[in-house]
């Protein structure tokens, strides 16, 4: 059986216990691409699956662990069906790259973001000013992961309970997040402004929108955040291989 025929098999397997199985499937997909879908399973060896790990560049990233957990669950579930005769993954790996240290914000530090959110940049692309300081507050008071808060919906926002439901986040469980009177607060006043802008009102609405209507892009918000960061005058000096996150608010 050829690897072409056998990882959709795995994929739709996967899918069928009640898994997205997202992150994953486009590991294996790619490793098909790589090896050719023509070719036998029980052709590839060692050396054809280290050169997916590595690549595209040979180097050891984060990424290479997570290519190989994939591929290690595919070939455990291959062995026991008796696609192949024995698994073909090397036991030693290189070591991991050392994991990030959180940056922990200063209280003057937060002030500063908050209000360089504002007047960071003159007023260009879709972004609008006064949508990026509330997401970047709402993220911190709510603890929430970034892609968390920008596809939050008018629906998720429940004033008079004054919570946000979080609906199938990291690892597809939802969550429900209470906040107090100052965030209501907040939230009111953003909402009124939301409303009064003229922005659609319907539940399904995305609650965070640039000046189009459109529900804020993550890329663009994210280099949005690295300006934000930098007129804030905030920067790590303590050894971290990264610049402060948003994820560490």
């Amino acid at each position: 059986m050829t690897i072409g025929e056998i990882i959709p098999v795995y994929i739709t397997y996967r899918q069928s216990l009640g898994e997205k199985f997202k992150t994953n499937g486009i590991v294996l997909t790619g490793f098909c691409r790589h090896v050719g879908s023509d070719v036998e399973l029980d052709l590839i060896d060692w050396n054809i699956i280290s050169e997916y790990l590595y690549a595209p560049k040979g180097k050891v990233t984060s990424f290479l662990f997570g290519k190989y957990s994939a591929l290690k669950g595919f070939y455990a579930w291959a062995l026991s069906r008796g696609y192949v005769a024995k698994v073909p993954l090397s036991q030693e790996l290189p070591k991991q790259p050392a994991h990030m240290i959180p940056y922990i914000y200063s209280d003057l530090e937060l002030k500063s973001l908050f209000e360089s959110a504002l007047t960071y940049q003159k007023r260009k692309g879709h972004m609008i000013p006064y949508v990026t300081q509330t997401i970047l507050i709402m993220t911190y008071v709510l603890g929430l992961r970034k892609h968390e808060a920008l596809v939050l919906k008018l629906k998720d926002v429940d004033m008079q309970e004054s919570l946000v439901v979080i609906r199938e986040s990291k690892f597809y469980k939802s969550r429900i997040v209470p906040f107090n009177e100052d965030v209501k607060r907040r939230m009111e006043e953003y909402l009124e402004w939301r409303e009064k802008s003229g922005f659609p009102q319907e539940p399904e609405s995305a609650l965070f929108i640039d000046d189009r209507a459109l529900p804020v892009n993550i890329h663009t918000f994210s280099a949005c955040f690295k300006h934000i960061r930098k007129k804030a005058g905030i920067s790590r000096d303590d050894g971290g291989i990264y610049q402060p996150r948003i994820q560490d608010l």
